[in-house]
């Protein structure tokens, strides 16, 4: 009893002492200080359950990591070299899903060894990580020491590594199109976009921030950059619609089609697919008799789906009045979370639009909590009640955040948009197309 009684001091003298602490911060204070505290919580939790299944459990694979499967780390990094095996005409070879101009950005990697350049590319990612956490963080003491968490603390950076995927050339040039438009230097904005988009279609919904807020010239430079820039790849690469056609193809049938787009994902397209997957791995769903028959009936009606909830948020952004962090994140949720496809790592592409949020947001209201937990919870792991299937075979590991990630989404989409008004929507609509 004795021992009970001073734990429960112990706890509600620290209760009272946090208290006390977050009271004398400012606001930005509190948002960033609850923010490093909830992300370190997320981690620890999850490596306390693996610690868990480990030394009691006696359990490996997938119970006891917050990654990939072990055999595949840096696979995503050294295919890199079998694509460049006979040179930069890489569609003449390799079934490649990648984008030609993204090749030409990745050919000089293949001039050097893997064991060389793989490091440095984490190294300079990390650099870049730390310089944008450091630089958007709010004015505030010492944010040195937040940065430095903040980092630490970053599943999705460490989820990236992992795999070594060239995810980490997308997100550093998205981040820094982003970076440039917030800081009014649309020109570059639009430069790097174009470029982003030639290394995944995904970054292109940011097209709509032009559009949203009037920025006809960047906008079309974006544009007409982007269609050069695929040309050029296209050529150097000796690359055809038809070749990249069948590829993406055979891609969708590995990833859209297959159980395996569910391992570690958190897309929409999870919602509708997952509940099935569990029931089609013990018997029938009404006339279908086998996953891969099911995800591919479900394909145009996802497509459809979320077009229309992706033209809503385009209606929001551009004819309501919203704040940047708002217009950015909603955009952002949308690269991530509409996709077929979209691995743990793609969640890295929220830490701008949540530096954003704490630098720009204004209020101590309960919207704004709301907005830092669910942010906290995307980019937190959320390896629990895992289980792999298949072991033998591909592996395909599900746990709890294949499932909670995309409802998340889809929450944090609606609670952001709440304030939808038709009306106004439609009047400044009307507005626009009249050239008012």
């Amino acid at each position: 009893m004795y021992n009970i009684e001073n734990t429960l001091i112990f706890y509600l003298f620290m209760l009272a002492k946090l208290k006390t602490y977050c009271h004398t911060l400012t606001l930005p204070q509190k948002r960033v200080f609850w923010f490093c505290t909830l992300l370190i919580a997320g981690v620890v939790a999850t490596l306390l359950n693996s610690l868990y299944h480990l030394l009691l459990a006696h359990v490996y694979y997938p119970k006891v990591t917050l990654f990939f499967d072990p055999r595949y780390r840096f696979s995503d990094f050294t295919e890199i070299y079998d694509y460049f095996k006979y040179g930069l005409a890489v569609f003449e070879h390799s079934g490649t899903n990648y984008f030609p101009f993204f090749l030409v950005l990745l050919y000089p990697i293949s001039w050097f060894p893997a064991e060389l350049m793989l490091p440095l590319c984490i190294l300079a990612t990390t650099a870049f990580y730390v310089v944008l956490v450091y630089r958007w963080l709010p004015q505030i003491p010492k944010k040195g020491v937040y940065t430095a968490l903040i980092t630490l603390f970053s599943f999705t950076l460490w989820a990236l590594f992992d795999r070594g995927n060239v995810e980490m050339f997308v997100f550093m040039l998205t981040a820094s199109c982003l970076w440039c438009y917030a800081t009014k230097r649309f020109t570059w904005a639009a430069l790097l976009l174009a470029i982003a988009i030639n290394t995944k279609l995904y970054p292109a919904v940011f097209l709509v921030l032009f559009f949203a807020q009037r920025r006809w010239k960047p906008l079309l430079l974006a544009l007409g950059a982007s269609i050069v820039l695929f040309g050029v790849g296209a050529w150097l690469t000796h690359a055809n619609f038809g070749v990249i056609s069948s590829n993406l193809q055979a891609f969708s049938a590995q990833h859209q089609i297959m159980a395996t787009g569910l391992q570690g994902s958190h897309t929409l397209f999870n919602l509708p697919r997952l509940p099935a997957f569990l029931v089609l791995e013990h018997g029938e769903l009404g006339i279908f008799h086998s996953f891969p028959e099911y995800s591919a009936a479900l394909l145009k009606p996802y497509f459809i789906l979320v077009l229309i909830l992706f033209a809503l948020i385009c209606l929001y952004v551009s004819f309501s009045k919203q704040p940047l962090w708002k217009i950015i994140l909603l955009l952002t949720l949308a690269e991530i979370g509409f996709p077929f496809v979209s691995y743990g790592y793609t969640l890295m592409h929220l830490v701008f639009p949540a530096l954003l949020f704490l630098h720009d947001f204004d209020g101590d209201t309960s919207a704004g909590y709301t907005i830092l937990v669910l942010l906290v919870l995307l980019l937190s792991p959320m390896n629990y009640l895992a289980h792999n299937f298949y072991p033998s075979y591909f592996g395909c590991v599900l746990n709890i955040g294949c499932l909670l990630k995309p409802l998340i989404i889809l929450y944090f989409i609606v609670f952001l948009m709440r304030d939808f008004n038709p009306r106004e929507i439609a009047r400044n609509l009307c507005h626009f197309l009249r050239g008012k």
